[in-house]
């Protein structure tokens, strides 16, 4: 997908070029404003004592944005959650 500046202001760390979107989502209990303004910190966990660390997203984050992409999560509670993630398109000649 072509990121224009209008989406690249809309999501922090993304750049206007082109890319690869990957979309993740599920039906389930969503999260609302303040639980989402924490998803990304390490160690931040709604589950219960013993029942997570508090990692997943702070790690995908980390390789999403050492790879120069960026995510965005829109939640709503009884809706669910959506994880937008952007990597950019890489000229093959680069891979080597």
């Amino acid at each position: 997908m072509d990121v224009n500046e209008q989406i690249a202001a809309e999501i922090s760390g993304l750049a206007v070029g082109s890319h690869v979107k990957l979309t993740i989502g599920d039906n389930g209990k969503g999260m609302d404003a303040e639980t989402l303004e924490h998803a990304f910190d390490p160690f931040f966990t709604t589950k219960e004592v013993g029942q997570g660390i508090g990692l997943g997203l702070a790690v995908v984050h980390s390789i999403v944005s050492g790879h120069g992409g960026a995510i965005k999560v829109t939640s709503q509670i009884d809706r669910g959650t959506t994880v937008d993630i952007y990597f950019p398109l890489v000229d093959g000649d680069r891979l080597h």
